[in-house]
């Protein structure tokens, strides 16, 4: 009887970490304290553990790494691949989500504006949206942000409402980008 060869399989989890900072969509990056490219910038993680699940290795590595507490993060898997493709499908994907989702309220503090909700929309989407009919579809989709009842006072300008994260976790109907045709 034949012995069959079996090859060892070893998985990572890669984080692509998501934020809007300075108006401007960023992700968050280490830099690598081992050869192959020592301190060169790369994505957060690391081996799988024997036994351990996906989303418990992303939030130790994302601990281990960056001090993060993944628990606390929208943490979803994307899909298994080689790492030049992960930081695109990752920007697609929260594109993508925020047409049909809350999560774009997640990338805002606990209080925040409908500009402030509309800038996320605007970096992640690499679009400038109307202001107007921003303001109207969010106003007019039923959960996804509640007023907070107080306003911001800037140096400038009127005041303006604030609000936070309602209830809902998808949008009916979903804020769709703006296609373009060739």
């Amino acid at each position: 009887m034949r012995r069959r060869e079996r090859q060892l399989v070893h998985l990572t989890v890669d984080l692509a970490i998501l934020t809007v900072r300075e108006n401007i969509l960023q992700v968050l990056v280490i830099e690598r304290a081992n050869e192959p490219y020592q301190g060169q910038a790369a994505l957060p993680g690391g081996f799988l553990r024997p036994g351990e699940h996906l989303r418990r290795a992303a939030e130790r590595e994302l601990d281990e790494e960056t001090g993060l507490d993944g628990t606390a993060l929208h943490l979803e898997q994307l899909a298994v691949y080689d790492h030049t493709k992960i930081l695109d499908d990752a920007v697609e994907r929260a594109r993508t989500r925020l047409e049909f989702t809350t999560l774009a309220a997640a990338f805002c503090g606990p209080a925040f504006t409908i500009g402030d909700l509309r800038k996320v929309y605007e970096v992640v989407w690499n679009t400038p949206l109307d202001p107007r009919n921003f303001s109207r579809k969010v106003a007019h989709t039923e959960g996804f942000i509640e007023p907070t009842g107080t306003k911001r006072n800037p140096d400038t300008g009127r005041p303006a409402a604030l609000y936070q994260r309602g209830p809902a976790q998808t949008l009916n109907p979903p804020l769709l980008r703006a296609t373009t045709t060739a």
